[in-house]
């Protein structure tokens, strides 16, 4: 019914002439808006979050210490409920006990070992630090552009096509972190991660770009970026948007409403305690259960959640891609979130 009514509100625009129609855009814009949200996230890789007692040492084959010292840094600044996640033990003498960890073997090293060497910090994991690289490289490229030569009056007749050189600036920061659980010996966590950051200039700009180590630090943000996230809960802003139309009981669309203003102001208790109550009046509008499934999203209980995004998917007439791409995200969510908790 919803889509069926936006179809003759745009014809009904199309026969009244153009103001009509911008009245009716306005009204339909007025049915849903977007807004930034904070999102409570599980880690991307929940085995790992759950040791949280950990040093952090290199593999051989890394000569650069400052890489270890950084991920140290980055475990130790991750802060969730306001409380240090992880405990970062300091390795007195680490490095004069090579034999005790990092033992290369190629580009593998020996678990057993290096559990040992936790076991004997006392931690109850250990991450060893490889494959670490960064570097600058240019890249050469060309855009076209056009100049004037010929007018007539005021306007442009005649333009002649030309090339300028440009260079793309592109920065990479990337290292394996491996992450070796005492008490199983084994790897729990290891993936590769890379941050990139590039600039591009035309000759004919009066732009410049940023120095080799600024672009190499915006690839070094990126990469511990993915790391947290990967290690550790997390938020992230995300754009969501809010439905307001197609709710018909008129008590339920003023609390929709009402809701609608308090969320505009990110006071999102007061919002979504008004489309609850807007629930009990009309059971089945979409976008009160889609909005009632956002809160849910939004507080971090995603398993009901889920269940007010697919209530939603099944009382819309036609399939609607916000509902979809929120149910899926919030079923992800709640996969990383159970293996967390596990």
């Amino acid at each position: 019914m919803l889509y069926r009514s936006i179809f003759i509100m745009l014809m009904v625009g199309v026969l009244s002439g153009c103001a009509a129609m911008d009245s009716m855009v306005a009204k339909l814009q007025g049915m849903m808006f977007s807004t930034e949200v904070s999102m409570a996230n599980p880690p991307n890789h929940p085995e790992a979050s759950k040791v949280t007692r950990v040093a952090v040492i290199k593999g051989n084959n890394v000569s650069d210490k400052s890489i270890r010292n950084s991920v140290e840094a980055l475990l130790s600044s991750i802060h969730v409920n306001n409380k240090p996640y992880f405990t970062v033990l300091e390795k007195n003498n680490a490095d004069q006990v090579a034999g005790l960890h990092a033992i290369e073997k190629g580009a593998e090293f020996d678990e057993a070992a290096v559990a040992r060497f936790g076991k004997r910090l006392g931690s109850d994991g250990v991450y060893v630090v490889t494959g670490f690289s960064s570097g600058v490289v240019d890249q050469k490229f060309s855009e076209n552009r056009s100049k004037c030569v010929a007018k007539e009056g005021k306007k442009c007749v005649k333009y002649n096509p030309y090339k300028v050189a440009c260079t793309k600036r592109s920065a990479h920061y990337s290292f394996t972190p491996k992450l070796v659980k005492v008490e199983s010996m084994s790897i729990v966590y290891g993936r590769n991660i890379r941050g990139t950051n590039e600039s591009s200039v035309c000759a004919d700009s009066d732009k410049a770009h940023p120095t080799r180590n600024s672009l190499i630090n915006g690839a070094k943000i990126s990469a511990f970026d993915s790391l947290s996230k990967d290690v550790a809960p997390y938020n992230s802003v995300e754009k969501v948007i809010i439905k307001t139309g197609g709710v018909l009981h008129d008590d339920a669309k003023e609390l929709v409403k009402a809701g609608e203003s308090f969320a505009k102001k990110s006071r999102w208790t007061r919002a979504c305690n008004n489309w609850d109550e807007a629930a009990g009046l009309e059971s089945n509008s979409v976008a009160i259960l889609y909005n009632q499934g956002l809160c849910r999203e939004l507080s971090g209980d995603f398993r009901n959640a889920i269940q007010f995004y697919t209530q939603a998917e099944e009382f819309s007439p036609k399939p609607d891609f916000r509902i979809s791409e929120r149910l899926n995200a919030s079923q992800s969510k709640l996969s990383r979130a159970e293996a967390y908790l596990d």
